[in-house]
């Protein structure tokens, strides 16, 4: 994430495993996709999705994804963009 200044990062994956181009990430304000949408990334074509554009996360902020469904929203808030940190081997983020 430092190397290269983003203030979001990660991997987009189908619940198969492989990966999701073109999967929607977002971080929101408020639980379950409510409140303003405060970033709004798209994947590209290896299911990576980035961004620069500087989140202020204060006491933390919330998240969603949609790849080509439902979006699946985490329910716990979170202080920081690094999704890969957490989100490794079998604990991915799926999108469907």
């Amino acid at each position: 994430m430092d190397c290269h200044s983003f203030s979001v990062a990660g991997t987009a994956y189908r619940d198969d495993g492989s990966i999701s181009p073109g999967a929607v990430v977002r971080i929101t304000s408020q639980p379950a996709g409510a409140g303003d949408v405060l970033l709004n990334v798209t994947a590209d074509a290896s299911g990576n999705f980035y961004s620069s554009q500087p989140v202020s996360w204060g006491d933390g902020l919330y998240t969603d994804a949609r790849g080509s469904g439902t979006p699946r929203a985490m329910q716990a808030s979170i202080s920081s963009g690094a999704c890969n940190s957490c989100h490794a081997g079998a604990d991915r983020i799926r999108v469907d």
